[in-house]
């Protein structure tokens, strides 16, 4: 890890604590973003001093200078929880908007009173509605709704997707119960799959739920979303675009409107990942004509977006090189029978 100093009155949160370019494991992903979000409230505590609010400002400093000092792995599971994380944003917000009610810090400081994070292995989500992330609404197509199914049908389909990841790639299992803390579900009447998550509400995954589908495809969509979980703390913590590649102007195969480099490298990195699962489960014969038309689609879609990346080298950070790199490795790898994962 590298960690430089947290400036009394700095603006920029990011490069408070990246991984190196050979540490980006989720143990050490998740080490970091707790810094980088105990460095937030820091300065959220300063803002709201420097905007006057009298009830906001000494309430969240003390909450901070408690939490400091706790353990690094205590203080990861009680501030990496879903719940903590979308307080935060939303008491974020309401100093913006200049809110001295200190019901946002309250409500910090429940969800800080649980461990909501707890890591590799959890076994299930916890299932969450729309009424509880209302910003998630703008997310979804528009045949997609809400999910009326029960709760026992969604934890079957979520088993079934892990049961066949545990057979296919037991690594990218882990990964999924690591990083997705809850699922929101929605309904597609055409039998369609749809997933996508936020920045704004890290290890929250909106997923289309289909009972009785083939188990790939949900675990296509975790596996997509977890990517993008990834990612998003990765580039919060450390830009991997420069300046020059904010422009919409780049292509890739899975838009047919122009994007930001930084959405090239979102669905190249996803579809990297959702290419080498259909691979693997290819080879051990899991629903074998599926997975095969799959990795080929994929596999093609994935070599043009990491040409785009390829031939637009320049405009990646040092930290978006790296990955990058590691892209290209996963895919020769996966596209010439060995096994690295981006």
């Amino acid at each position: 890890m590298r960690h430089e100093p947290i400036a009394i009155d700095g603006i920029s949160l990011r490069g408070i604590a990246t991984p190196s370019s050979d540490r980006c494991d989720a143990a050490s992903l998740l080490r970091a973003f707790t810094l980088l979000t105990l460095a937030k409230l820091y300065l959220l505590a300063q803002a709201a001093r420097r905007s006057g609010l009298g009830r906001v400002a000494p309430r969240l400093a003390g909450l901070v200078e408690t939490i400091a000092g706790q353990p690094p792995d205590i203080l990861t599971r009680r501030i990496l929880g879903f719940r903590c994380l979308a307080a935060i944003r939303r008491l974020e917000r309401a100093i913006c908007r200049g809110d001295d009610d200190d019901a946002h810090v309250r409500a910090v400081e429940c969800e800080m009173s649980v461990e909501g994070l707890t890591g590799t292995g959890k076994p299930r989500p916890e299932i969450v509605g729309i009424d509880e992330f209302p910003e998630l609404d703008r997310m979804r197509s528009a045949s997609e709704h809400p999910s009326r199914l029960p709760s026992r049908l969604i934890r079957r389909e979520w088993d079934r997707a892990l049961f066949v990841l545990h057979q296919v790639w037991p690594e990218s299992a882990d990964e999924v119960t690591t990083y997705v803390q809850a699922l929101l579900p929605t309904e597609m009447p055409s039998g369609g799959f749809n997933s996508a998550s936020s920045e704004e509400f890290p290890f929250v995954v909106q997923v289309a739920v289909q009972p009785g589908a083939c188990p790939l495809l949900h675990a296509d969509s975790l596996i997509h979303e977890t990517c993008h979980l990834k990612l998003d703390i990765l580039s919060g913590l450390q830009p991997l675009v420069t300046e020059a590649a904010a422009e919409p102007v780049f292509r890739h195969p899975w838009r047919s409107d122009p994007r930001p480099l930084m959405g090239v490298l979102l669905g190249a990195h996803a579809f990297l990942n959702v290419m080498i699962l259909y691979r693997n489960a290819s080879m051990t014969g899991a629903h074998t004509d599926l997975s095969l038309a799959q990795y080929r689609l994929r596999r093609d879609e994935v070599s043009e977006s990491l040409e785009t990346l390829r031939v637009n080298r320049g405009k990646l950070t040092v930290t978006g090189k790296d990955l990058l790199d590691r892209m290209l490795r996963a895919f020769e790898a996966a596209t010439s029978g060995g096994m690295a994962t981006a």
